[in-house]
């Protein structure tokens, strides 16, 4: 049982720590894409909004081609002043709901979301299996007063050292290819 637990803070550290490396500067996301292991490894995000609703819905999906230990999906939705609020981060009927580890840190006021994702802690639980679908739902509400605008969903770097980042089962890390082209939140005129 201490070993599992050695072996999985070892590779909590390791992908909290390691992701220093591939970060240029705090706010500029310069993710390096590097997957070693067969087809390219990709996250995106798409968008859900309705047309006269101050609310909005982000999904994040991903494709892997190797069984994933754990995840780290760093966030912006906003420059600190956007007129947008996460309200919750959901991960139930996701590929990543038998995870025994499902964090969202919402920092508001840096407009950012920090989702971090471990499939076992125990020693039980199997990593997710090669495949495509859905690992997290985000939720937002724009402020009514919002003028015309817009704001797109991107990868960022949230200190200490967290970027977007993959671990296979052996503990070896991937940088996937990210796409947010439908990741955009359109603001209403305000009425």
């Amino acid at each position: 049982m201490r070993r599992n637990l050695f072996i999985i803070f070892i590779l909590f550290c390791f992908v909290l720590s390691s992701s220093l490396v591939f970060a240029a500067k705090k706010d500029t996301p310069k993710v390096r894409y590097m997957d070693k292991f067969g087809k390219p490894d990709t996250c995106w995000i798409t968008v859900e909004q309705a047309k006269i609703d101050h609310k909005a819905k982000a999904t994040v999906s991903l494709f892997n081609d190797e069984k994933l230990a754990a995840m780290t999906i760093p966030l912006r939705f906003g420059d600190g002043k956007t007129p947008i609020y996460c309200d919750s981060v959901i991960f139930t009927k996701t590929r990543v709901d038998y995870f025994q580890l499902k964090s969202a840190l919402i920092d508001s006021t840096n407009q950012t979301v920090l989702i971090g994702l471990i499939a076992d802690l125990s020693g039980k639980v199997p990593a997710l299996a090669e495949g495509k679908g859905e690992v997290a739902h985000m939720y937002f509400t724009m402020k009514k007063d919002a003028k015309l605008g817009g704001v797109t969903i991107d990868t960022t770097f949230i200190n200490p050292s967290n970027t977007l980042k993959l671990v296979t089962e052996n503990v070896k890390d991937i940088i996937p290819l990210w796409d947010n082209k439908m990741g955009q939140i359109k603001f209403q005129t305000a009425k």
